[in-house]
C-alpha cells in the first residue's frame, strides 16, 4: 500500500521505510522513523498507507502496527503537516498513533493550524505526546494557531515546542492550553524560545488553577532576573 501511495502521489518509495515495513524482526516495529528528504508527497504517502482508505489499497484497512511517528528533517513543509493532521483527524478510535515528533520540518503557520484543528475537541483522542522542535517557521502565529485547537484537547499528556521562535505573543496560546479545565497535559517544554518576562507572567497566571501540569521547561527563553 505504501508503494502504491507513492505512485499515486508522484514520488519514489523511501528504501528505509520499505525495509522497516518488511523487516518482521525489527527491534522497534511500533515506531516509524525517517530522516530522508521525502518531501510533502512522501509524507502524504506514508500517512495514506497508514490510513489504508484508498480504493486501490489491498487490504483497504488501517495499518495499526505503529504507535509513534518520527519525521526528522524530511522537508514535509505545510503540505506534509496537513497530511499528518488528516491522519490524526480521520484515524478515529482505530488510530494507534500516540506520539508524533517533527524536527526541523518547516511546517509554517498553515501546518500548525492544520495540526491544531486535528487535535481539537472531538477530533483525536489517541495522541498523547506531541514534539515539534527546531522550526522557526512556527513562531508566534504558528504557536497561536496550534494552541487554538489544543486548548480544547483532553487527551494530550506532553507538549514540547522547542526552538520554534515563539515569543510573548505565542505564550498567550500556551497559557490558554494550561488554563483549559479539562486538560490532561502533564509536561510542557518551551526550551529555546524567546517568551521573555512578559511571556513568563502570561504563562504563570493559569498555573494558579491548573492541577495537571507537573513539568514546565522554560530554559533558554530570554527571561532575565
Amino acid at each position: 500500500n505504501y508503494k502504491k501511495a507513492c505512485k499515486l502521489f508522484g514520488t519514489s518509495p523511501d528504501d528505509r521505510v520499505v525495509n522497516h515495513l518488511l523487516d518482521e524482526e525489527a527491534e522497534n516495529k511500533t515506531s516509524m522513523f525517517t530522516a530522508s528528504t521525502i518531501g510533502p508527497a512522501g509524507v502524504r504517502a506514508i500517512c495514506a498507507a497508514i490510513l489504508g482508505k484508498h480504493p486501490d489499497f489491498k487490504p483497504m484497512t488501517p495499518f495499526t502496527a505503529y504507535t509513534s511517528l518520527h519525521f526528522m528533517r524530511v522537508g514535509m513543509g505545510a503540505d506534509g503537516a496537513n497530511s499528518v493532521a488528516e491522519l490524526l483527524r480521520t484515524g478515529g478510535e482505530q488510530s494507534t498513533i500516540q506520539a508524533l515528533r517533527l524536527l526541523d520540518n518547516r511546517i509554517d503557520v498553515r501546518g500548525c493550524k492544520a495540526l491544531g484543528a486535528s487535535l481539537g475537541f472531538g477530533c483525536n483522542v489517541t495522541l498523547k505526546y506531541l514534539y515539534i522542535s527546531n522550526d522557526d517557521t512556527v513562531g508566534d502565529d504558528g504557536c497561536t494557531a496550534l494552541c487554538r485547537g489544543l486548548r480544547t484537547n483532553g487527551s494530550l499528556k506532553k507538549l514540547h515546542l522547542e526552538y520554534c521562535g515563539i515569543g510573548a505573543k505565542g505564550a498567550k496560546g500556551i497559557a490558554g492550553v494550561i488554563g483549559y479545565g479539562r486538560t490532561e497535559i502533564e509536561s510542557i517544554s518551551l526550551r529555546g524560545n524567546q517568551i521573555g518576562g512578559e511571556g513568563l507572567v502570561t504563562i504563570c497566571k493559569p498555573l494558579e488553577t491548573n492541577t495537571k501540569l507537573t513539568s514546565l521547561n522554560l530554559q533558554d527563553n530570554c527571561v532575565s532576573s
